[in-house]
């Protein structure tokens, strides 16, 4: 994770003007940091599996992002799944394909045929048992001119080979070609070690190692290049010489024969293929003598069904051979299913036929690998998506039993999902934060919430369900009651909007598990606001209502739930559009702010009261600000005398500038024409929130002007002054959406969604909500001419500060703040008894008279 820091200048009242103080970063709380496996999006298909004494590692090609990567995950010999978040084993810009893995002992390799330079090259990566992929640039174990593909691996238990189909010689003609890679990763053989290159093509190799040799087997046109294709093979010594430059023809049957897989039982191998010698296909094999002579020169019939059988895959379990397949016979041709069958090293098939998997669609590209109890089967099945596969497998006994009742799903990938748009209340005892969130359907956010303590400890640190739709829901938002908050949001309902709402209680139980219909609703909604009078909600929303422009409308709810107006109440019906509407309580009335179309050249800020019992108060509107060119999103928040409405501004051009003005009970606009805030126009700043802290408007909002995106604050006082403006998040990486809530003890809260690298050690790229609590415990300086020297903090010894004159800069005016910025005792040069005072983390403010500044350092009374 790219860690965001908060950095805020807001000690409270006490420091008000204080130019030189600046609150320490502190790190900001995430709410959640819950991530799920989920089966990915995108193809899954050519599995591969080896077995390393004690788990199997399945490797398979992957199109869960934009381009095919290989990733793998470990199975246990229980049939567990250990690496539910899968380990990515090779991922660039590029494609990567066919991957094969083998064991040697010690550890994994893992090869593919791999598209990032001009042509398709073989690459490796080695893979510890623990799952640790050793080479994740990957091993380029050959990447001459043009192409290589369709690599096999094989181990000796020390050393690997490595084969492949190569067009080096003719472009289009492939021959097959080995390189042995040791344990290290280095390759032996740079150049390759060419197994066959006989007129017309020999493509599709396999590799197995009899404990003396290796056995190279592939499919070979030599014989007819247009109707019949032959299996053919050659030994290859640990040292890499070909025992049989001229190959071994295991099989010339009629027809064709395709898909090799080859696997050794002892010292003798057996090379299966897919046969087309009789109509349907079926699957054929054939042993291998450490001589290279053909043991079953008419071929092992592996399976004799009449329907249609192919891709096979064979493996050794130290008594029996096991060969898994495509299998149509249960759907009479329809789709595929994986079989399997035991065959003895005398060559007897001791099974007709195994259902391994019997699933909805289609089952196709098994593998096989043994373990030291059973066999691992592994394939691409269609039965959850007919366009995207996932992978799944099962263990077989030695016996042939299918030993788990439900296959494993083998791909998942960290489902990191999406959080934004949060806003905060405070509830009395905890603060209640809300949000959009994306964990309960993929594409679709819901409404979800977390409390949090007025120290900022999380309460729910998953989060809650507030409200779900398949659909999704629109943005949330959270005003407190006497002993719930109100959150509420926009619904799809048929071809409407609704406005919806539900209470959350303060130990986070949601009332209204079926939302409360606020009877706001219309073709299309803007984000709602809610604020609390002491008695009752306000839930104001702008909407396109049926036969009208967008319009404000309101309703009211009871602290009951029950909704009070049967139906809408519409703010202002001057014509021209109404939208982005925000509400706050006054003393007596409601103020709601919007942006409003009625000149018909450009949007003003008006606002209108609305009294407790639901009546309009200023029908026509209360014109905030008329300045010209495009004044939208206001905000407003209410100090106990005035109201402050603040909005975004582009009087000056098409950069936005942030305004505010104050309105007085009476309905009176304090501040004609508005005041800037002062901060620099940029191309976006929005929204702007406030809060009042008893003192003074806390504002903070999203600043982006070519960047990312940061949040920043500003203080203006009830007498329409600003105060100081100051980062809340800067970091290099995106920041949004910020609402702010005043909560005990004069604290503020402000949430806001953040982007995350990671997640639990894994890359995410998603946002999330964070949250800071203001004011934070701590004041560094800041770097001025007028900052305290770098002397050492002034000791406390028995109670007593030794305050040097070198540190108090011989200026009278030196005081002692409590972490809330309160004075607590003026000091002198020299000493000074602290001893009455509570141990814990003071600060020293010192005025510095040529500038009428003040710096501040921290000083720590022990106890």
């Amino acid at each position: 994770m790219r860690t965001t820091a908060l950095s805020v200048a807001i000690l409270g009242a006490a420091l008000a003007g204080v130019g030189q103080v600046r609150a320490l970063p502190s790190p900001p709380v995430l709410i959640d940091s819950g991530v799920r496996f989920v089966a990915p999006y995108g193809a899954q298909k050519y599995p591969a599996a080896a077995f390393d004494g004690t788990n199997w590692l399945v490797v398979w090609q992957d199109l869960r992002g934009d381009r095919e990567a290989i990733w793998a995950a470990r199975v246990s010999s229980a049939g567990v799944l250990l690496d539910s978040g899968n380990i990515l084993v090779a991922n660039d810009d590029d494609e990567r394909y066919e991957p094969r893995v083998a064991f040697n002992g010690s550890g994994y390799l893992v090869v593919w045929q791999d598209a990032r330079n001009s042509s398709y090259d073989i690459y490796a990566a080695r893979v510890s048992t623990a799952g640790v992929v050793m080479d994740p640039d990957g091993i380029p174990v050959c990447s001459t001119a043009h192409s290589q593909k369709f690599p096999g691996v094989s181990s000796n238990g020390s050393d690997f080979l490595v084969v492949w189909q190569d067009t080096r010689i003719d472009s289009l003609d492939e021959d097959i070609y080995a390189a042995r890679v040791n344990s290290g990763g280095g390759v032996l053989d740079p150049a390759g070690i060419l197994v066959s290159s006989v007129m017309l093509p020999q493509e599709y190799p396999t590799v197995g190692f009899n404990g003396t040799n290796y056995l190279v087997a592939w499919k070979d046109r030599r014989n007819d290049s247009l109707t019949s294709d032959d299996i053919y093979a050659a030994r290859v010594t640990q040292a890499g010489t070909v025992l049989d430059p001229a190959g071994i023809a295991v099989s010339r049957a009629p027809g064709s024969q395709d898909g090799p897989s080859a696997t050794a039982g002892g010292s003798t191998w057996l090379v299966v293929w897919e046969d087309y010698r009789s109509p349907d296909g079926e699957v054929m094999g054939s042993r291998v003598s450490p001589a290279g002579v053909v043991l079953d020169t008419a071929g092992l019939n592996v399976t004799s069904d009449p329907y249609w059988q192919g891709g096979p895959a064979a493996a050794f379990d130290g008594a029996n051979y096991f060969v898994t397949w495509e299998d149509d016979r249960l759907t009479g041709g329809g789709n595929c299913d994986i079989f399997a069958a035991r065959v003895t090293p005398s060559g007897a098939v001791l099974d007709t036929g195994i259902v391994v998997c019997e699933a909805d669609d289609n089952q196709y590209y098994p593998c096989i690998a043994s373990g030291s109890s059973g066999l691992l089967v592994a394939w691409a099945d269609w039965r959850s998506d007919p366009s995207d596969p996932d992978i799944c497998c099962n263990r077989l006994s030695p016996a042939g039993i299918v030993l788990d009742t439900v296959d494993a799903l083998l791909p998942s990938r960290l489902y990191a999902y999406e959080q934004k748009e949060p806003a905060v209340a405070f509830d009395g005892s905890n603060y209640l934060a809300v949000w959009k969130d994306g964990r309960a359907h993929e594409g679709a956010d819901n409404v979800y919430g977390a409390r949090m303590s007025p120290v900022g400890v999380v309460l729910d640190p998953g989060g809650f369900p507030i409200a779900e739709h398949s659909g999704g829901l629109g943005t949330p938002v959270v005003a407190r009651g006497d002993s719930n908050c109100l959150v509420c949001w926009d619904a799809p309902s048929g071809n409407y909007r609704r406005i919806q709402a539900a209470r959350v209680n303060r130990a986070g139980a949601v009332l209204d598990t079926v939302p409360v219909s606020t009877r706001l609703w219309g073709y299309d909604a803007w984000p709602p606001s809610v604020a609390f009078d002491g008695t009752n909600w306000l839930v104001v929303a702008a909407m396109k209502c049926p036969g009208q422009d967008w319009n404000v409308v309101c309703s009211r709810v009871g602290q009951d739930g029950v909704v009070l107006d049967s139906n809408p109440v519409f703010v202002c019906q001057v014509p021209g559009e109404q939208n982005r509407a925000d509400v706050a309580f006054g003393a007596g009335s409601y103020l709601v702010v919007w942006y409003d179309a009625r000149s018909g050249s450009s949007y003003d800020i008006y606002g209108a009261r609305v009294s407790p019992d639901g009546t309009i108060l200023d029908t026509a509107g209360i014109a905030i600000s008329t300045a010209g060119n495009s004044q939208y999103a206001p905000s407003v928040a209410f100090d106990g005398t005035n109201w402050l409405v603040a909005w975004q501004d582009r009087r000056g051009g098409d950069e936005e500038s942030l305004y505010y003005a104050r309105v007085s009970q009476a309905g009176t606009v304090l501040d004609p024409g508005g005041i800037p805030l002062g901060w620099e126009p940029a191309n976006y700043q929005d929204p702007l929130q406030m809060v009042f802290d008893g003192t003074n408007f806390f504002c903070v909002w999203q600043y982006r002007n070519n960047s990312p995106g940061d949040l920043w604050g500003a203080r203006i006082s009830p007498q329409g002054a600003v105060l100081d403006s100051f980062p809340v998040c800067a970091e290099p990486e995106y920041q949004a959406t910020p609402s702010v809530a005043l909560g005990s003890g004069g604290r503020i809260v402000v949430v806001y969604s953040g982007y995350v690298d990671t997640l639990r050690g894994s890359y995410v790229e998603t946002m999330r909500i964070w949250a800071g609590i203001y004011p934070f415990y701590g004041i560094e300086e800041r770097s001025t001419p007028y900052a305290l020297r770098q002397t050492p903090n002034p000791t406390i010894v028995r109670g007593i500060l030794n305050l040097q004159s070198a540190i108090c800069n011989l200026q009278p005016e030196v005081a002692l703040l409590d972490a809330a910025g309160r004075k607590v005792l003026d000091l002198v040069p020299g000493p000074n008894d602290v001893s009455r005072l509570a141990p814990g983390v003071y600060f020293l403010r010192e005025a510095v008279a040529q500038a009428q500044a003040r710096a501040v350092r921290k000083v720590i009374i022990p106890r």
